[in-house]
């Protein structure tokens, strides 16, 4: 079974890391144009593609989510908190923005630590929940909801978290 290498790679040594990240780039390239030209197919749009942990999924759903103080953009992956009648940006990693959209639109149910790890992180195997409550200590912290009752997210003793916002 052959493998493909990079360009230029001598066989007799290891590919270096700038080899390595330019044979997947072109790679992810090649693919991602695959993709999304059959979902242009079925009426998909770029805009319709978000970030759900790693992996790209299409949203048919609302770009824009609007709750009390409280906007997501999936598809700029922006959110803004206004307190007060002052709006601020949020700034949130990859994961607390999957995972405050994956609440968001859940709203109202009780989402448990391993449906979170599994559609967030995408992780099928047992794994610590603990990343996720640190995950939503920091989103807590960074959405200014951190004294009870909570504003947006609610922890549900032994069985999970609920995003309680009020939609607009």
């Amino acid at each position: 079974m052959s493998t493909a290498e990079p360009p230029g790679h001598d066989s007799a040594q290891p590919p270096t890391r700038d080899a390595i990240l330019e044979a997947v780039s072109a790679y992810v390239d090649e693919h991602l144009q695959e993709i999304m030209a059959a979902a242009a197919k079925q009426g998909a749009s770029p805009a319709d593609f978000v970030v759900s942990g790693l992996s790209h999924e299409v949203d048919r759903q609302a770009d824009i989510l609007h709750f009390d103080g409280l906007t997501i953009d999936i598809a700029a992956t922006n959110v803004t908190l206004t307190t007060g009648g002052h709006t601020q940006p949020v700034r949130l990693t990859d994961s607390e923005f999957s995972l405050l959209v994956f609440l968001a639109k859940n709203a109202g149910g009780i989402l448990s630590r391993d449906t979170l790890i599994r559609e967030v992180w995408l992780v099928t195997r047992d794994s610590s929940t603990s990343v996720v409550d640190v995950a939503v200590m920091r989103l807590r912290q960074k959405l200014h909801d951190n004294q009870s009752p909570h504003r947006f997210i609610e922890t549900v003793r032994g069985r999970g978290y609920r995003f309680v916002a009020t939609t607009l």
